[in-house]
């Protein structure tokens, strides 16, 4: 198991959402390339970790919100 998660994760979600790409490089190392880990945005979420800027982070997470649900919401 590595930050939470295990192989066996996989059959139990229907969807991983990572925040980067070390997160989704991180992921497929745990449990293999699937169709069913995204990154929320199309680039990058700010970390504020690195940059102290929790407001762009907040903004970046909740237009990354928006986007999953309206893609969820077209799929059904």
């Amino acid at each position: 198991m590595f930050g939470g998660y295990e192989c066996s994760d996989i059959d139990k979600f229907d969807l991983f959402v990572c925040m980067d790409s070390s997160n989704i490089s991180n992921l497929k190392r745990i449990i293999g390339d699937s169709s069913s880990i995204i990154k929320l945005l199309d680039r990058d979420v700010a970390d504020p970790w690195y940059t102290g800027n929790f407001k762009v982070t907040y903004n970046d997470i909740v237009e990354g919100i928006d986007i999953l649900i309206n893609k969820i919401n077209s799929s059904l």
